[in-house]
C-alpha cells in the first residue's frame, strides 16, 4: 500500500496530533444546493473546509469556488475531469491539473492541495507530479466517509463515530449529494462534543490561520 511506502513528507494523511484542530475536507464538488449549504453550515457554525473541485464543476460555478473562498474555507484541486491519474499519460495528468488550476486561479483561488481522484496514487505519478512541476502538495485522508450518496444520514454517522476522529485527523466527505447536507450538522454536534474545530487544510498543516 503506497500510504505504508512513500514518506508523510512527500503525502500528508494527518497533522500530528496536540491540539483540537482537524480538517473536514470535501470531494467532487462544486454543486449548487449542496457545496453552497455545506458551506453556509460550516460557517454559522464557526468552522472551515477545504473542497477538492473537480474542475469542469468549478467551471460551471465559478460562483460556488467564490463562495467557498470568500467564507474563509479553501479549494483544492482534484483534477478537471476526475479521471484516475495513475491510469494515463504524464501528458494527461499534466492538462488534467493545470486546467484545474488555471479555472481556479481565475477565481482567485489558486490551489495549495491536490487529492488524485479516488484517492490513487503511485510512484508514477508522483515522479509526474515532480517533472511537470506541480506546486499542489497531494493530500489523501486519516478518516474516510464512503460516498455518502449511498449512505443514510445515520449511516454516516455510524462511520464517524466508530472511526472516532480526533486531534490532527484529514476526514475525506463528498459535496456531490444532498446527503450530506442533512448530515452535516449532526457531523458538527460530534465534534463539538469532542472538543474539536475543524480548520482548513493549510492552517491544520501549515499552522497559517483561515480567513474570516
Amino acid at each position: 500500500m503506497i500510504k505504508a511506502l512513500i514518506p508523510s513528507q512527500l503525502i500528508r494523511f494527518r497533522a500530528p496530533a496536540g491540539s483540537n484542530l482537524l480538517a473536514l475536507t470535501f470531494d467532487d464538488g462544486p454543486v449548487p444546493g449542496v457545496t453552497d449549504e455545506i458551506v453556509r453550515s460550516l460557517t454559522a457554525r464557526g468552522h472551515r473546509a477545504t473542497f477538492f473541485v473537480v474542475g469542469r464543476r468549478a467551471e460551471s460555478y465559478p460562483s460556488l469556488v467564490n463562495l467557498i473562498v470568500d467564507s474563509g474555507c479553501e479549494v483544492g484541486n482534484h483534477s478537471y475531469s476526475h479521471t484516475r491519474l495513475t491510469r494515463v499519460s504524464y501528458a494527461e495528468v499534466a492538462d488534467e491539473l493545470a486546467r484545474t488550476d488555471r479555472i481556479l486561479e481565475g477565481t482567485g483561488a489558486g490551489p495549495s492541495w491536490f487529492r488524485p481522484p479516488g484517492g490513487e496514487l503511485s510512484w508514477r505519478l508522483m515522479l509526474c507530479l515532480r517533472r511537470r512541476g506541480v506546486k499542489a502538495s497531494p493530500v489523501l485522508w486519516s478518516v474516510c466517509v464512503p460516498h455518502e450518496h449511498r449512505k443514510s444520514q445515520r449511516e454516516i454517522l455510524d462511520v464517524l463515530q466508530t472511526s472516532r476522529p480526533s486531534s490532527g485527523d484529514i476526514v475525506l466527505l463528498h459535496d456531490d449529494h444532498p446527503t450530506i447536507v442533512e448530515a452535516l450538522p449532526s457531523i458538527l454536534d460530534l465534534l463539538d462534543q469532542s472538543g474539536l474545530r475543524s480548520v482548513s487544510l493549510t492552517e491544520l498543516l501549515l499552522n497559517t490561520p483561515s480567513r474570516n
